[in-house]
């Protein structure tokens, strides 16, 4: 990948019938060479964005451009892109070879550059022993590999892929997961992805864009999108989450740092780390606080210090939020952990503490997701455990209760628009 750009959408909107807009004002870039991904709901908007960079739509308004060229009115088969579908479209009465040549037959190339660049882009996918096979006689993924090939052997400036894995089972789906990447990184060609799946936004992507009814939420690298989503939105959708809301204020957390206190409704007061690099929230601003399962720790006990409750503790008995100059640190853990004897926290980081009933265990194998039910009115605190050896994890039983625990270093502020106090996703 390079800083040259491949491709530029500005200021792009599609309309279709009537006034409804379904991409509505979109301005960004692609580099050349980038494995760049479309994630969204259904109905986002994403699929129309890809038909628009082929040249099946054309934008209502705005720019497209590739390699800097204006490309609104140039016809589908002008442009140097090709599209892999969900529905691999191959042709069953030629065999695997022919399948890949088409493209190049209609280009008229010469037969020997057809075999040598036929049998080079089979070998990348491990077919190269199928090329008189019959369609018919592959399986699912290999299909799909015949279909890849059979697109970049035209040697395409971008390759647009609709949700291409999508039929395949989770094994199959996992494995060219691998092979898409590694294929993508040897030829260096611009792959643009679409997919709701966040799972292989994340795996493939060297950057994602989120959208949500036509807009563009956030554009980042996965590890961005993920840890410092940019709204409630991007949270929820982007992994498993659990999020509250509420007005902010500035607080003094533990250590002397610079924090800010979000008064939930339900949950109390809950504090998070004020990002430096990005503008503070004024008092009374609506905010979201974001805090991912696996930065969950569950305890038997109350971290020592926090008065029972804790910090931004809400117990089932009163509604009123804990105080706020109870402080015991997290100690920047990243995974939710949960020992026997309850470890003494030390001193020095601000903590939330809830306090809940255990309501749901699922087991996933390496983690253990637990869901903690604060009242009958809230929704209920997500937690992921990791599963270690038998004797450091404890009998966590149904029905009891629990405290989940967290730093507020590990609190993400995002904007919000929502009107609700909380919601777990």
């Amino acid at each position: 990948m390079n800083d040259q750009l491949e491709l530029e959408f500005e200021h792009v909107t599609k309309s279709f019938t009537g006034d409804r807009v379904v991409v509505n004002n979109l301005s960004f870039s692609v580099k050349k060479g980038e494995f760049f991904s479309f994630l969204g709901p259904s109905g986002c908007g994403k699929t129309t964005c890809l038909r628009m960079i082929s040249g099946l739509e054309r934008p209502s308004q705005g720019l497209i451009k590739m390699s800097g060229k204006v490309v609104n009115d140039i016809h589908p088969h002008k442009r140097n892109v090709h599209t892999v579908f969900q529905k691999y479209a191959l042709f069953p009465h030629l065999n695997v070879f022919e399948n890949v040549a088409f493209g190049l037959k209609m280009k008229k190339r010469p037969p020997a550059e057809v075999k040598e660049r036929v049998e080079r882009m089979l070998r990348m996918v491990s077919l190269q022993d199928y090329t008189r096979r019959s369609i018919q006689q592959l399986s699912g993924g290999e299909q799909q590999r015949v279909a890849l090939v059979r697109a970049l052997v035209n040697e395409p400036a971008i390759l647009l892929l609709d949700e291409p894995l999508a039929a395949l089972d989770l094994k199959l789906r996992e494995q060219m997961h691998r092979e898409l990447s590694s294929l993508q990184k040897q030829l260096g060609t611009t792959f643009i992805f679409v997919t709701h799946d966040q799972g292989e936004a994340l795996t493939l992507s060297d950057r994602v864009a989120i959208m949500n009814a036509g807009n563009i939420e956030q554009i980042g690298t996965p590890t961005e999108v993920y840890e410092q989503p940019a709204s409630t939105f991007v949270a929820r959708f982007v992994g498993t989450t659990n999020v509250f809301s509420g007005p902010a204020s500035h607080a003094t957390i533990g250590g002397g740092g610079s924090g800010v206190a979000v008064a939930t409704d339900g949950f109390g007061t809950l504090f998070a780390k004020q990002d430096e690099a990005k503008p503070r929230p004024a008092t009374g601003d609506n905010v979201g606080l974001v805090v991912r399962p696996e930065k969950i720790r569950i305890r038997v006990t109350a971290p020592a210090g926090s008065g029972h409750g804790g910090l931004g503790t809400q117990s089932s008995t009163s509604s009123a939020p804990a105080p706020a100059s109870a402080v015991t640190p997290a100690n920047g853990a990243s995974a939710a952990t949960a020992v026997p004897t309850d470890a003494p926290i030390p001193s020095g980081h601000t903590v939330n503490v809830l306090r809940g009933t255990l309501i749901e265990r699922i087991y996933f194998g390496p983690t253990t997701q637990i869901k903690l039910q604060i009242s009958d009115r809230l929704p209920p605190i997500i937690a992921l455990v990791a599963n270690q050896t038998a004797t450091k994890m404890p009998s966590l039983k149904m029905g009891d209760r629990y405290y989940a625990v967290w730093d507020a270093a590990d609190s993400i502020l995002v904007s919000s628009s929502q009107p609700t106090a909380s919601q777990s996703t």
